[in-house]
């Protein structure tokens, strides 16, 4: 009986590896574009990602941040200034990478989602980082409090905020962002993907040196797209 017992336990177990390999499998071959713009779905506490920008652009600049991050912080008011310069030529998505090390950070981001649920996710997402000294080092009861400001100093419907926050939709939301941060393979904040590709520190780090690694990219994509042009508008003459 023991035998029988023991063998079944490892023929469920063996099942399981091989369940897990093609879910792997399966995972490590989904045709996943870092420049896509994941609208709400169920994965995502039916929350749209966070953008500004053109959503029909070719040049997409992610961030992963955390708002516990003074590196994020800072970052976060020179990207804002970029925004208008670039206009409709790039497109700039925000997602959330809350730190392990950073105790704050992911009320933080439940913060700031609750209140993006209310129209205001740009106008806390800002505030927050602005802030940063005052609630990175409080206590639970504390920081919750001083988020709570925030969202009426803001005119949001508190009873609603509170109960978003403390949500599952907005822990959703949350934990998709971690699992894209995870799939680009994020390990500190801020981390930046421009078209895929991540950028140095020295790039990032440097406005001078951002304008020129967007102005590349920027060219790159429309050199690529003439090119495809001319390629298309030669076969429709050959056809012809």
């Amino acid at each position: 009986m023991k035998k029988i017992i023991m063998w079944s336990v490892i023929g469920l177990l063996a099942v399981g590896a091989i369940v897990g390999l093609v879910i792997l499998s399966n995972r490590k071959s989904m045709d996943y574009d870092p420049r896509e713009v994941h609208f709400a779905n169920d994965s995502n506490g039916q929350i749209d990602e966070h953008y500004f920008g053109n959503l029909d652009s070719e040049v997409v600049l992610v961030e992963y941040g955390s708002f516990q991050c003074p590196a994020c912080a800072t970052a976060s008011t020179r990207i804002q200034a970029l925004k208008d310069e670039y206009g409709d030529r790039v497109l700039f998505i925000f997602r959330n990478f809350p730190l392990s090390n950073q105790p704050n950070s992911r009320a933080a981001a439940a913060a700031v989602e609750a209140a993006g649920l209310q129209g205001k996710y740009w106008e806390m997402h800002n505030l927050v980082f602005a802030r940063q000294s005052e609630w990175s080092r409080s206590s639970a009861q504390r920081r919750a409090e001083q988020f709570r400001g925030y969202a009426e100093g803001l005119g949001l419907d508190i009873e609603e905020w509170n109960r978003d926050f403390a949500s599952n939709r907005v822990r959703d939301k949350i934990n998709f962002d971690l699992a894209l941060g995870r799939e680009d393979n994020v390990e500190g904040t801020p981390f930046f993907l421009l078209n895929g590709r991540a950028l140095t520190p020295q790039e990032w780090g440097n406005d001078s040196r951002l304008r020129q690694v967007l102005d590349e990219e920027i060219a790159r994509v429309a050199a690529e797209n003439a090119v495809g042009n001319n390629n298309s508008a030669s076969g429709d003459a050959d056809q012809d």
